[in-house]
């Protein structure tokens, strides 16, 4: 997204980003590392760097919505959901999970018919 923008460019908020960036039919903008994770009790990460265009990619509204659901799910008999294990870890490794989330749902809407 950073390209399309122009480069990396960073909001104070996603209310800001949005206004910025416009809206694409039948999708939507979603964070690669979650914007739960600027929280100062997940892992506290800047919200200028949350809300950055290479943060940020369109995806269609079913995927977006999937994916949002793997964070939500609780692990195998455990009370934690995904995003609870994801709070604490550095960015890298949040962006790394992240882009693979992003690859695995954009991969099933190729493959749907």
């Amino acid at each position: 997204m950073a390209e399309e923008a122009g480069g990396v460019r960073s909001f104070q908020s996603y209310t800001a980003a949005k206004r910025a960036l416009g809206s694409r039919p039948g999708q939507e903008l979603h964070h690669i590392v979650e914007q739960c994770q600027a929280k100062p009790e997940r892992s506290g990460l800047p919200v200028e760097r949350v809300n950055t265009t290479d943060n940020f990619v369109w995806l269609p509204v079913p995927a977006h919505r999937r994916i949002s659901a793997h964070y939500s799910q609780h692990l195998p008999g455990t009370n934690q959901r995904v995003r609870d294990v994801l709070t604490g870890n550095d960015w890298d490794r949040q962006y790394r999970y992240g882009e693979r989330a992003v690859s695995r749902e954009l991969r099933k809407e190729e493959e749907s018919p």
